[in-house]
């Protein structure tokens, strides 16, 4: 199956928009913290990759929402079995463009996880990672049931900074300052769509030692500036957050090393 994308408009909450400039899309690709081998094998361990259990008429083994400029793609490939029939999807171009530069073998789709141009009963599992919390339900979830076929499986993957570290409390507390209304992930929130039917199966879940973001002070505020909705904000805005999160950091040398840890939580069920 050849890797294609399909430009045209899809419609997307005004933060993400921010993505469709090249520019803040690198600064996400190189910035954004990537997974570990334990928790991609653990994924994949949840999935059913099987061919003797692949009914006829399949577009694909793994179905990736929300692939974004591939970050967990290029980190799944290195792991999975030979000739496993992936597609990435997201919302924009721009990620999809880099996420092809990087995984030029994966077939790539432009839509969003509320209207997947794929047959119904047509995917045998469903990988959302770092992307839950844009998803609008129930149209989503029923959007997911429609494609998956009977036992597919859904998997959320989620990096989350760890609370242990004494900087992410002061964090998070200056994203919550910024945030507004923009969709944020919250284990209830992002979930509850999976828990409350009868069409899924007993949502289970697992925290996993996740990755390590080391770096100067320069790289933790650029990955701060990542999120969506400071990655929004006037250029001389962003200099203000920008200054205020590094003075979490105070007493902190322009040069050392700060290490920001993360946790991975998986959570996955299937299709009744």
């Amino acid at each position: 199956m050849e890797a294609e994308i399909k430009e045209h408009e899809v419609e997307v909450h005004d933060k993400v928009k921010s993505w469709l400039n090249p520019e803040m899309c690198d600064l996400y690709d190189s910035y954004r913290p990537t997974y570990t081998d334990e928790a991609v094998e653990f994924v994949i361990q949840k999935m059913d990759l099987d061919s003797q259990h692949t009914p006829a008429g399949t577009s694909c083994d793994i179905l990736e929402l929300g692939a974004g400029s591939g970050i967990f793609t290029k980190k799944l490939l290195e792991h999975l079995p030979k000739n496993t029939r992936l597609i990435a999807s997201d919302p924009l171009p721009t990620f999809l463009g880099r996420l092809q530069e990087k995984c030029p073998s994966v077939t790539t789709l432009q839509c969003k996880a509320e209207q997947i141009p794929l047959e119904d009963g047509s995917v045998k599992n469903i990988v959302a990672a770092q992307c839950a919390h844009w998803f609008k339900q129930p149209d989503a979830v029923n959007e997911i049931l429609r494609v998956l076929v009977p036992n597919g499986r859904l998997i959320l993957v989620r990096n989350e900074r760890d609370t242990s570290c004494c900087f992410v409390p002061q964090m998070i507390a200056l994203w919550n300052k910024y945030r507004g209304n923009t969709p944020g992930w919250t284990r209830k929130e992002c979930t509850e769509a999976y828990e409350n039917t009868s069409d899924f199966t007993k949502l289970q879940y697992a925290t996993l030692p996740g990755p390590l973001l080391k770096g100067s002070l320069q790289t933790i505020l650029k990955n701060v500036m990542t999120t969506s909705f400071l990655a929004h904000l006037p250029t001389e805005e962003k200099e203000k957050v920008q200054s205020e999160f590094a003075s979490i950091f105070f007493g902190i040398h322009e040069n050392e090393m700060i290490t920001i840890p993360y946790t991975t939580d998986v959570f996955y069920c299937s299709k009744v």
